[in-house]
């Protein structure tokens, strides 16, 4: 029987993250799943891991790559569900009903599914609440951990290698521009650690992101306030840097409010 979800596990040397993550999709009780894992030839002991699993389910592909996209896109060319999630060492699904949830939804007539994401900081957690891409957006609305995506989109549309970190944006918004169809389950989907790729590099971000707005002759009134965006964001960095960790983590607090 063909899975429903195929899930992407990316991972480079990082064990115990990994294990977090394997483990939060074993517990899962929709078991129409497949997992597809792609390690970058992890020298820490990851690997092993891995050969542990001995389960049907799951399929690995331990090689070199060029980047996380790069994986990304093997593990795409290796999946047979009709829905894919990518999920990078680390992050692990919200609770054990999430697939159970998004099954249940009317989703057989659009392309692109996605949710809310639960934050972890160092102090405390925050949910991140996703929202719809429309002609004004210029930054991700929501998180790739917590979307769903056609499996023959991504064959289709494989994720362009010449954007190190926003190449999921680029892919979005591509797809939104060529009209198909996206569905917002209103449901926490998963949750992610702080810092990550994107977070530790902001400025890149930015970038990158100017790049590909440009591709579909954006006004230029989001160009300049994406231009905005980025020196907000070295302001909010080196205000970061002159306050402690515990302050900066009360600020988030007041702004998303705390979760369990």
């Amino acid at each position: 029987m063909m899975p429903l979800f195929s899930i992407i596990v990316v991972s480079l040397n990082t064990k115990y993250q990994f294990l977090k993550t394997i483990n939060s999709i074993k517990n899962q009780t929709f078991k129409k799943y497949e997992v597809v894992i792609v390690d970058g030839k992890s020298k820490d002991g990851t690997i092993d891991e891995i050969k542990k699993i001995k389960n049907k389910k799951f399929k690995f592909i331990i090689e070199k790559d060029k980047g996380i996209y790069d994986a990304m896109n093997k593990g795409v060319r290796k999946c047979s569900g009709n829905w894919i999630i990518f999920l990078n060492s680390g992050d692990i699904l919200f609770n054990q009903n999430v697939l159970k949830k998004i099954s249940k939804k009317k989703i057989n007539e659009v392309d692109i599914l996605f949710g809310d994401t639960m934050i972890q900081n160092k102090f405390f957690n925050y949910k991140s609440k996703a929202k719809n891409f429309n002609k004004k957006t210029f930054l991700m609305p929501f998180c790739h951990q917590s979307s769903l995506i056609r499996r023959n989109l991504l064959m289709k549309y494989c994720f362009d290698l010449k954007y190190k970190i926003s190449s999921d944006f680029n892919f979005f918004i591509d797809i939104y521009y060529k009209s198909y169809s996206f569905l917002n389950l209103n449901l926490m989907i998963s949750k992610v650690t702080s810092g990550g790729l994107s977070d530790s590099n902001r400025k890149k971000v930015f970038q990158e992101n100017i790049k590909i707005i440009r591709k579909y002759n954006y006004d230029i009134r989001y160009l300049i306030i994406l231009y905005i965006n980025i020196w907000f964001n070295h302001f909010k960095n080196f205000i970061k840097f002159l306050i402690p960790d515990y302050l900066n983590s009360f600020i988030l607090s007041i702004k998303y409010g705390k979760n369990k």
